[in-house]
């Protein structure tokens, strides 16, 4: 319960993390959908991993 908890929070704040055998480049980013809560997210830099707001 408490880690569900946790990573919500991290979802809430925008700190996603994508499911990892689904992300593929588009010709600019990586791009993929976040394994907790199921939003399209976009790889931003090394490890950060933000919601893309183009894939609602």
């Amino acid at each position: 319960m408490v880690q569900w908890l946790s990573a919500s929070f991290r979802c809430l704040f925008n700190r996603h993390e994508p499911v990892h055998d689904h992300v593929t480049w588009d010709g600019a980013h990586y791009i993929g959908s976040c394994h907790r809560c199921g939003s399209g997210v976009r790889r931003e830099g090394q490890g950060v991993w933000r919601r893309d707001w183009l894939q609602l």
